[in-house]
């Protein structure tokens, strides 16, 4: 019997083409916008924040936040200055408060328990989203260690470099084969097992001062630590979902379809490990584009994404976790 295509079928009509998808989204997404500003620091720093409370609570990245007078532009391009009152380092979220009432909040919605392969959608300022993609994993903490890049050995003065690893956190620093590094953030270095301790206690994205002697001069270096080769290449693994359309073949669910720069063009965030919990999905966006809502395909707000990882991997923050640390933040 031969197979009749049926063109009155909705679901075949929906998945015929990326655009119908971007265009379905867009629906659902639209509007919540207003609730999305850019956050800027003094060091022209700028990333997504999220009006939680219409009374002026905003929840941003803090990691990227590089400056001390912060201000908020808002959706009808007014701005206003934004006093940081909370910090939690477990997560990277900074809540700030602005002088404005009246504002639109998102709505928190806890929508445990997830699901891989569920919907969710990467909202910004625009009408249409940064993208749309798949829950890929469900929430978990994130035990990454930071990465140096250096092969240290002992020295009177405190550790030598006798190598530099390529593309990493001690070549973006500066350091160089033959450096002795004498002090990590002002305290003694003693030993290179004492070092490498050092190294691994603290998480990717932390910032830390080296002060380095090279050929007599006195230097002082910062670095922003990195994953492991092996925890990024762990970290851009995508599971197998069984998300994919058979109706189509193009496997839409799991693609993380976005409207962002292409991954060769677009930076990954500094901070993207030792989280508590994070929910991972594969939208593809750019780092300045984290500390926006990620919403489900009812347009709720489930999450905030807080870190581009890898090629198909970005984090968020569940809702409920960011409804907690809000009333943490009303109460300082």
């Amino acid at each position: 019997m031969p197979v009749v295509e049926d063109d009155d079928d909705p679901v075949a009509e929906f998945f015929a083409g990326g655009n119908d998808i971007d265009k379905a989204f867009s629906t659902i997404s639209k509007g919540v916008n207003e609730s999305v500003v850019l956050v800027e620091s003094d060091s022209d720093t700028k990333v997504l924040g999220t009006i939680l409370k219409k009374d002026g609570w905003i929840v941003t990245k803090a990691s990227e936040l590089n400056g001390d007078e912060l201000t908020c532009t808002f959706e009808d391009g007014k701005k206003a200055a934004a006093t940081e009152i909370y910090k939690n380092t477990e997560y990277d979220l900074a809540f700030l408060k602005v002088d404005r009432s009246g504002l639109t909040p998102v709505k928190l919605v806890d929508k445990s328990p997830w699901k891989r392969g569920q919907w969710v959608i990467a909202a910004g300022r625009d009408d249409e989203p940064i993208g749309v993609g798949v829950v890929s994993v469900l929430p978990r903490r994130l035990n990454y260690r930071g990465y140096l890049g250096v092969r240290p050995e002992a020295h009177p003065g405190g550790v030598r470099i006798t190598e530099v690893m390529d593309g990493t956190a001690a070549e973006e620093a500066k350091l160089e084969n033959g450096d002795v590094i004498t002090a990590i953030n002002g305290n003694r270095v003693k030993s290179p097992e004492a070092f490498r301790i050092e190294m691994a206690s603290k998480d990717p994205g932390t910032k830390v001062r080296f002060t380095v002697e090279r050929d007599g001069k006195k230097l002082e270096l910062e670095a922003t630590l990195r994953l492991r080769p092996e925890d990024e290449r762990s970290a851009a693994q995508r599971p197998n979902n069984s998300g994919r359309d058979s109706r189509n073949g193009r496997g839409w669910r799991g693609r993380g379809r976005s409207r962002s720069r292409s991954f060769s063009g677009s930076r990954l965030s500094e901070k993207r490990a030792g989280f508590k919990t994070v929910l991972q999905h594969d939208v593809v966006m750019d780092a300045p584009q984290c500390g926006g809502p990620l919403l489900d395909a009812s347009g709720q707000c489930v999450a905030i994404n807080i870190a581009r990882a890898a090629r198909y991997c970005t984090y968020a923050i569940p809702a409920a976790i960011v409804k907690t640390l809000l009333d943490e933040a009303r109460n300082k």
